[in-house]
């Protein structure tokens, strides 16, 4: 809800068809973010939506520190569940990128968060990932007031 006095950003977005959609098992000791850009890979998508759960032996983590503009990492070298991970797979430089978010928690419950990171080692897992057909939005370029590689759209609309 946008108060008087206050600007309304403008978003920016494309609309989609669901393509593909694949459900798997990562096998054990698979580094989760590598397992998922392979799969990316293998099946030449361009964009989609991804979803995992499951159980690490051990994980790396970033959060991004909105202060210095850098990512913070945070490395677990221990057993956790996996209680939620979500993300998109697009392309960074024509690459494969999988950004995903994942909720990791502890023996005693604590849970801990943050962006997925190369490193992050499977105990067991599953996923869920839907393909998204379209103009597929871009990685490319730098967002001037984050400091972010943020998507761009080839023909974007706006909410206002």
């Amino acid at each position: 809800m946008t108060l008087p006095g206050q600007h309304c950003p403008t978003h920016f977005y494309s609309a989609f068809t669901s393509g593909r959609q694949f459900l798997g098992r990562l096998p054990e000791n698979a580094d989760v973010w590598l397992s998922m850009q392979e799969l990316g890979e293998r099946e030449d998508l361009q964009l989609g939506v991804a979803s995992l759960l499951g159980a690490v032996k051990k994980a790396k983590i970033a959060y991004y520190d909105q202060h210095t503009s850098q990512y913070e990492t945070l490395d677990f070298d221990e057993p956790m569940e996996i209680a939620f991970c979500w993300g998109n797979i697009s392309r960074k430089e024509g690459i494969v990128f999988p950004h995903l978010h994942i909720v990791l928690a502890d023996e005693e419950g604590k849970s801990f968060s943050g962006h997925l990171l190369e490193g992050t080692i499977l105990f067991a897992g599953e996923f869920h990932v839907v393909e998204l057909l379209g103009d597929a939005p871009n990685r490319n370029e730098v967002d001037a007031s984050t400091g972010l590689n943020l998507w761009t759209f080839p023909k974007s609309e706006s909410l206002r």
